[in-house]
């Protein structure tokens, strides 16, 4: 069985719709240490300048969920692009396909149980500073875990 974390990105790194739209690749934050995505491990163009469209998944707080052995983790997918909003727009709502009202699970590891998960909420029009101004946006999810 895989851990939560890795059933969430296997959910998103497998489907090749949005591996066509994020042609920089799908990738959890700790994969890319510390620091996360920066101009020196962001994936670049063949010009070596321009950031290809990418994805990076930010597990965040965690709290106690009304059921008994349950509780509800947040997740935020992040999105960039040099090149403006449109493709992280297509991203968005792949990703929204593929994870609103799905279930991930089994899982073992952080949580032996079923886990269904629930579109949050959008924000965009961000920049992020830390990729020169790329265009920036993020995708806000919950998942809810039962444990056996």
């Amino acid at each position: 069985m895989t851990t939560l974390r890795e059933a969430f990105k296997a959910a998103l790194t497998s489907d090749a719709e949005l591996a066509a739209i994020l042609t920089g690749g799908i990738f959890d934050v700790d994969d890319l240490g510390r620091q996360g995505l920066t101009p020196k491990n962001a994936p670049r163009a063949a010009d070596g300048v321009t950031l290809l469209p990418v994805a990076v998944i930010r597990w965040s707080t965690s709290a106690p969920y009304m059921l008994r052995n349950a509780e509800r983790r947040f997740v935020q997918v992040w999105f960039y692009d040099d090149r403006g909003a449109a493709t992280i727009d297509r991203a968005q709502r792949r990703v929204k396909d593929l994870l609103h009202r799905a279930r991930l699970g089994p899982t073992a590891g952080d949580a032996l149980g079923l886990n269904f998960v629930h579109w949050v909420g959008d924000v965009n029009g961000l920049a992020a500073e830390e990729l020169q101004d790329a265009s920036a946006a993020y995708s806000r999810y919950m998942v809810d875990l039962t444990r056996r």
